[in-house]
């Protein structure tokens, strides 16, 4: 099945706890599909979603790989 363009975007936001139920669903008929966003929504309600230490970490990850990418950090 072919995904809308900003079906990967949406997802990772939603997986890493970035956006909530809400903001997938108002990506609806302007990013992504009907069909694509109870995809993702159904994904998450199997996990019961990320725990907070989860986005935190997320978050930490985020700031050390730009930490990398700027030069600021050691490997």
């Amino acid at each position: 099945m072919d995904r809308s363009a900003k079906f990967d975007r949406v997802k990772g936001y939603y997986d890493a706890g970035l956006w909530n139920e809400k903001m997938v669903r108002d990506a609806v008929d302007r990013w992504i599909t009907a069909e694509e966003g109870e995809l993702i929504l159904s994904a998450r309600s199997a996990l019961e979603g990320p725990t907070a230490a989860a986005q935190i970490e997320n978050l930490r990850r985020g700031t050390v790989a730009d930490e990398i990418l700027a030069g600021g950090a050691d490997e």
